[in-house]
């Protein structure tokens, strides 16, 4: 039980980093990386409801839930971050460390979580990264929205944008935009 408590508490770190894209943006006050991974989880269930896809809910939801989980021990690495080109390792290192001592079915369950999401190879990870990505623009919008416009944030993840491609991620992006534009 005291493994299990304390793996809650490391994750609980998630809700103290702070989104290191936000704060070199000039964000003073960024969201949470657990802030982030709620709203991963939130639209992902949203969106699976509206989906014709034939998606495994519970797992898409485990996927959004477990994505960042690594980054209580590593911090968030943003592609400008010196560690950028080691991110892989960083974070595999980190969730290692992070599950060593909870038992070994609930270690290989979140393993095997974690190294599908980063593989992406599954349609239920596709979808999770597309919202995760996704997510980062609604955050864009609201950062702007509270600046009165003075930040152009939007356009500061051309390759977020790129990597949206299914049409049920790319309607709301489009959607979104033409929100900003008009707001």
């Amino acid at each position: 039980m005291e493994e299990i408590i304390d793996f809650i508490l490391q994750v609980e770190e998630l809700k103290k980093e702070k989104r290191k894209g936000w704060t070199l943006r000039g964000i003073k006050t960024p969201e949470s990386v657990a802030d982030h991974s709620f709203m991963v989880a939130f639209i992902t269930l949203i969106l699976a409801e509206n989906s014709k896809k034939k998606l495994n809910k519970q797992k898409i939801l485990e996927l959004a839930i477990i994505h960042d989980i690594a980054e209580s021990i590593c911090g968030d690495i943003t592609p400008y971050d010196k560690k950028a080109k080691q991110k892989k390792q960083i974070e595999d290192s980190a969730m290692q460390k992070l599950t060593e001592n909870i038992s070994p079915k609930l270690k290989k369950k979140i393993l095997t979580l974690w190294n599908e999401y980063e593989e992406g190879k599954t349609k239920e990870a596709k979808f999770v990264k597309e919202i995760d990505r996704l997510e980062v623009f609604f955050q864009a919008y609201k950062y702007e929205k509270q600046n009165k416009g003075e930040k152009n944030l939007f356009d500061n993840f051309p390759l977020w944008k790129s990597q949206i491609k299914q049409k049920e991620t790319k309607d709301i992006y489009n959607e979104l935009t033409k929100k900003r534009k008009q707001a």
